[in-house]
């Protein structure tokens, strides 16, 4: 289907999903290493995240996950985030990450072992608002929006447009 948009048209939707799929893409794995970087406390301290080496209670299972999101994000940022032609485009990749967990998700407001992937989603979205500042409704937030409401079309959420209520 894109193949039926004019050249420079293909180009920045090329562009577009490149800068968002790598973006996603380095959000999981700097994800992985979070759970790493949270149990060193020199490492924990330089990404202002306390040292959290127990995963022995849901509590803590929680906050490591959560604290491994934020770690991630904080790379990416560094990685794709302040270069103001791209930055909007890094942001949109974590988000779309975190939308796309959901599509296999039954309930993504449902806490299990992991926070509900719309706790996990809230906090990517403060993270946004904190790091580009207040064009990201205009900016990201619409562009993600459509997304979701596209990906509604192939899940069948027990909450619609949960990702919204946060």
């Amino acid at each position: 289907m894109i193949d039926l948009l004019p050249d420079k048209t293909k180009e920045g939707y090329n562009l577009v999903f490149e800068y968002a799929f790598l973006a996603g893409c380095a959000f999981v794995i700097f994800h992985e290493i979070g759970h790493q970087i949270q149990k060193k406390e020199e490492l924990a301290k330089y990404f202002d995240i306390p040292v959290h080496c127990s995963a022995d209670t849901n509590t803590n299972r929680l906050k490591s996950e959560n604290n491994a999101d934020l770690i991630s994000m904080k790379i990416v940022k560094k990685m794709f985030g302040e270069d103001d032609a791209i930055n909007w485009l890094a942001y949109s990749g974590i988000l779309l990450c975190l939308l796309t967990l959901a599509v296999g998700n039954t309930n993504p407001t449902m806490e299990t072992d992991h926070p509900s992937i719309q706790d996990r989603y809230r906090q990517a979205k403060n993270f946004v608002i904190q790091s580009y500042g207040t064009n990201a409704n205009s900016e990201i937030f619409l562009r993600t929006d459509a997304v979701a409401k596209l990906l509604t079309c192939v899940t069948k959420w027990p909450v619609d447009n949960w990702w919204e209520n946060v």
